[in-house]
């Protein structure tokens, strides 16, 4: 059974419940006038009357309300406890005190009180529903007053009704309770249940994604990126032109950046990002050198275009200043965010003094500043520089 299987039946039980309650006071109420109006016990046939209706009416708009609502709203059971409350001392106010001497009308509201405050203890609050109770037991005590007079009258009878009466909604109260609370646990269960069943269903896919993507990196790696590689170097099967082998180590280059290193790894907007980067720097004779590792595949576009522009901004500096050919670019993810390092082994600079052109102040800082982030630079002159970019920072 399903999370909304087990809310269906749960509801089912209370309304029931609460259909009982109610429906089994109809025959109680059919007793008491007929003995009533019978003995002639109605003072007031016309208040009696519209006490009846009035009780009987609002179970009949209480029943359709549980019925159609879902859940009950609580002002239901305040209405449904000042409603009882007033026609059961009204009532004592329409019959002779002979009235309540019978246990068959006195069983009238007893069971419209039992009802009302079982149903209260149901839908309310402990606190809630014990003020409620309270206040019908105080109801149903006030009419009885009437009868306290007549001899024969037996007060205790009706403190044992009252306690019967209380501690039934108190038992009642509890027992709704702690199946509000079972529900809310089994409810968690379940919720665990299906997400856990959801990881496990997405582990498998990501499994199978792995699996197909290794497959296509083995094949990549060892037909085109090493034919490239090959037409690119120095040994035999090197392409005699200098022109066709820098363009085949520059699309060489561009397919290790599509290669992860870790086999779990996966293309991202970022690794693309990057990749196309030190593509156009291979272009200008810079050769970068790769390392991209399961970087996160949710970046915002802002992140992702401050860390490849500040990253494209670095390569810049090393394609102009520093006098080698070769760069590390290096991202790796890190405490939820991610870590990209450029690195090269150039003439290197003195940071202080760069701070006060273009490039670095803005580009590469002001770029991970406005995303939340933070860019280290780390350099001497003759001892290469390192870039390091942070986000979050």
């Amino acid at each position: 059974m399903g999370e909304a299987g087990l809310r269906r039946h749960r509801r089912a039980v209370v309304l029931v419940g609460l259909v009982l309650l109610r429906v089994l006071v109809f025959p109680q109420v059919a007793l008491s006038v007929v003995f009533g109006a019978g003995q002639h016990l109605y003072t007031n046939p016309v208040l009696a009357g519209a006490c009846y209706v009035v009780a009987l009416g609002w179970s009949v708009v209480f029943l359709v309300l549980a019925v159609c609502r879902d859940p009950l709203p609580a002002w239901v059971a305040l209405v449904d406890t000042a409603l009882v409350a007033i026609c059961l001392m009204a009532l004592s106010l329409a019959v002779a005190p002979e009235f309540f001497l019978s246990t068959i009308s006195d069983s009238d509201l007893e069971a419209l009180a039992i009802a009302s405050s079982l149903s209260t203890a149901i839908l309310l609050p402990p606190k809630r529903a014990a003020v409620c109770c309270l206040v019908l037991a105080g109801a149903y005590w006030v009419a009885q007053v009437p009868a306290t007079q007549l001899q024969g009258y037996d007060v205790m009878a009706t403190l044992s009704v009252l306690c019967w009466q209380l501690g039934a909604s108190w038992f009642g109260g509890m027992v709704a309770d702690a199946l509000r609370k079972a529900a809310a646990q089994v409810d968690a269960a379940t919720s665990e249940l299906v997400a856990s069943r959801e990881r496990h269903a997405l582990e498998q896919e990501r499994a199978r994604h792995f699996e197909e993507q290794n497959r296509r990196y083995r094949a990549l790696h060892d037909g085109p990126l090493s034919l490239l590689t090959a037409l690119a170097g120095r040994g035999p099967v090197a392409h005699p032109d200098a022109e066709i082998r820098r363009q085949c180590a520059v699309n060489a280059n561009l397919l290790r950046g599509l290669t992860p290193d870790e086999p779990n790894s996966t293309l991202t907007d970022l690794s693309l990002a990057l990749t196309e980067a030190c593509a156009d720097h291979a272009a200008r004779g810079v050769r970068v050198h790769y390392q991209f590792s399961d970087l996160p595949a949710d970046l915002s576009p802002e992140v992702v275009g401050a860390l490849s522009g500040a990253s494209r901004e670095a390569l810049n500096n090393v394609a102009s200043h520093a006098g080698t050919d070769r760069a590390w670019l290096t991202a790796l993810p890190s405490g939820g965010g991610v870590v990209v390092e450029i690195v090269d082994r150039g003439v290197g600079f003195d940071p202080v003094r760069a701070v006060t052109g273009r490039g670095l102040p803005e580009s590469i800082l002001g770029r991970m500043r406005e995303v939340g982030g933070l860019a280290e630079v780390d350099s001497a002159p003759e001892q290469g520089t390192r870039i390091k970019l942070r986000w979050p920072g």
